[in-house]
């Protein structure tokens, strides 16, 4: 996970900083939100101090986890919205 934080980071930073025409786009403001989402994500997992031990703990992980996976479909759709922008320009 820190492997993929480390990628995160510097390419949220370079959409935020993007200031070509797409920008204008849908797609922009989706990426930079899906983007923000998956570092904090990212954080939160990794300052976990230990696993999850009481049913609570648990469930509201297992919440987390169910969020990240929509999240990870999000993103999948926007490469298809930015493979089809990038195509038709």
């Amino acid at each position: 996970m820190e492997e993929t934080l480390k990628l995160v980071e510097p390419l949220a930073k370079d959409l935020f900083h993007e200031k070509s025409d797409f920008i204008l786009e849908e797609t922009y403001n989706s990426l930079i939100s899906a983007m923000k989402k998956r570092e904090v994500a990212l954080r939160q997992v990794l300052n976990i101090a230990s696993p999850p031990t009481s049913k609570e703990e648990i469930d509201a992980f297992r919440k987390f986890i169910g969020n990240y996976v929509v999240l990870l479909r999000e993103l999948q759709q926007l490469d298809f919205a930015l493979t089809s922008y990038v195509r038709n320009k």
